[in-house]
């Protein structure tokens, strides 16, 4: 095969490629029961088998439209943030019986065949200490209720942290999720924004008061 072939061939591959449509994902979480729930919630038109801690969504037709490529006509999703931000949370709430908090939604982030999420705007960034794969976290049974930054907050301990953070150092102790309650100073002045939901380590928290679920 020549090389004019071969860069045909990777041409050709590469549009195939590029015309897959892209996956739209939300990490919702939730306190229910005492326990804090995860889920990644995945909108997409081409529903397949979901993951474990995976709900997954397809839109509705008005929601969608279909688009000429070079792989063919193929549906893409069309829906405004806002309203797939509606589809999680509302795909969340069934499941579970309970709506997540506004700051415990995280997206949009796109995904395409498997390749790492990116963040659909560059300004909203994930604040978080540690690098975590959602698909891989476990919970233990144990928590906590700690403070973090003038906040109030509970803690939910990672039972598997050398399976899902990245470049893990048993040296760094145990890792936690926290969830911000209240400042522990309430402000007068105003009310003051919850922060989203982070990955720490446990020594990075003061003040804990260890817990066990039942």
């Amino acid at each position: 095969m020549s090389q004019n072939e071969n860069e045909n061939e990777e041409s050709e591959s590469r549009k195939k490629r590029e015309s897959k449509p892209r996956d739209i994902v939300f990490d919702c979480f939730a306190a229910i029961d005492g326990d804090i729930v995860v889920e990644k919630i995945r909108i997409t038109t081409e529903p397949g088998e979901a993951a474990e801690g995976e709900l997954v969504v397809k839109p509705s037709s008005e929601h969608t439209s279909m688009v000429s490529t070079q792989a063919g006509d193929r549906e893409k999703i069309t829906a405004s943030d806002d309203v797939l931000r509606a589809i999680a949370v509302e795909a969340f709430e069934a499941k579970h019986g309970t709506e997540p908090e506004d700051n415990h939604v995280r997206g949009p982030y796109y995904e395409r065949k498997g390749l790492v999420v990116q963040q659909a705007k560059p300004g909203r960034k994930r604040r978080a200490a540690l690098q975590i794969d959602l698909d891989k976290v476990r919970f233990g049974r144990s928590k906590a209720r700690a403070e973090f930054n003038d906040w109030k907050v509970t803690a939910q301990y990672i039972s598997n942290p050398e399976e899902c953070i990245d470049n893990y150092d048993s040296a760094n102790g145990k890792a936690v999720m926290i969830m911000f309650k209240e400042p522990i100073t309430p402000s007068t002045d105003k009310k003051k924004i919850i922060p989203n939901s982070r990955w720490l380590w446990e020594k990075d928290l003061k003040n804990v008061e260890k817990q066990e679920s039942a």
